[in-house]
């Protein structure tokens, strides 16, 4: 048996929209997974073809998974070809994802399918509680976006350097609440932005309940490229302020990944030294994903995935 079929176990029930009935798909098609951090579809590409493209659901409307939503938005489409295998992924911080108190999560999608010239729309729905409780501070590496997430009562860690000194001398001109977004790059620093301003330029900076939520697509103007251990690792460095009455509050966020197509691979052959990069207390919950399938535990094999 096959990787992809030693995960696809089961059936998938999906009800096929335009007809409003619902069709039981051949065991080992198609198969959803509640994974540490992020949700997983898998499809048999030998069933669906791969004329296949996706939405997703909320209250709001139906959005089309494009690859710039998909890297702004937490999501990610990868196709093994060779294997006849498919996934799309989503962050449990993704746009969409109905989040309650950053413990249930529930997704929605449309899958929509090509065959024979006739296309047919599966709805897909998956609600997820992660087992693992949330680390103070973490960062997903995913193929085609990072993705950082942090409580919210941590405050700006270290040294008080040019950064926090021109976050703060710029708080005190804000509104109420307002917030703004300092990106720094290498020794420059640039001016402040508004929320809406980053994410016209790509990122997304979002809060939930608990935490702050920063993504952003590879090869930002913004960011830093550096070669670590012969790893090609990408950092974006951003500093949150708003203001509240007489008191700043400042949120530092630092992303890096290696921009490797196989970001797992790579994360397991980042040394601490390629790490240094990073705050103390970020976690990388792919890595740990790795770790468990070379002891052959809860994961498929790492042959088809990154």
């Amino acid at each position: 048996m096959s990787p992809a079929a030693d995960f696809l176990l089961g059936v998938l029930v999906v009800c096929l929209l335009a007809s409003g009935r619902c069709a039981d798909l051949p065991t080992g098609t198609f198969g959803v997974d509640c994974l540490d951090r992020y949700f997983r579809l898998g499809f048999n590409t030998t069933f669906t073809g791969e004329d296949i493209r996706f939405e997703a659901v909320d209250d709001t409307g139906v959005h089309p998974i494009t690859e710039q939503y998909a890297e702004e938005c937490g999501y990610s489409i990868i196709v093994r070809p060779h294997l006849g295998f498919a996934e799309l992924r989503a962050s449990y911080f993704s746009c969409t994802a109905l989040n309650e108190d950053d413990e249930t999560f529930t997704f929605s999608f449309n899958m929509i399918v090509t065959q024979d010239g006739v296309e047919e729309t599966y709805d897909v729905n998956k609600t997820c509680t992660p087992a693992l409780p949330w680390s103070s501070r973490e960062l997903n590496c995913e193929v085609n976006y990072m993705e950082l997430t942090m409580r919210k009562d941590m405050h700006f860690p270290g040294t008080k350097g040019a950064n926090w000194t021109s976050a703060v001398d710029g708080a005190y001109g804000l509104a109420h609440d307002d917030w703004q977004v300092l990106f720094q790059k290498g020794d420059q620093l640039f001016s402040p932005i508004t929320l809406s301003t980053a994410e016209e330029n790509g990122y997304t900076i979002s809060m939930t309940q608990g935490r702050y939520v920063f993504r952003t697509p590879y090869g930002q103007p913004d960011s830093t490229v550096t070669l670590v251990d012969g790893v090609t690792v990408d950092t974006v460095h951003a500093t949150l302020v708003t203001r509240k009455g007489w008191t700043v509050l400042v949120v530092d966020l630092l992303a890096a990944c290696p921009m490797s197509e196989s970001t797992l691979a790579s994360l397991a052959h980042c040394t601490s030294r390629c790490l240094h990069i990073l705050r103390k207390g970020v976690w990388f919950p792919r890595r740990r994903v790795l770790q468990r399938q070379q002891s052959g535990v809860g994961e498929p094999p790492g042959d088809w995935r990154d």
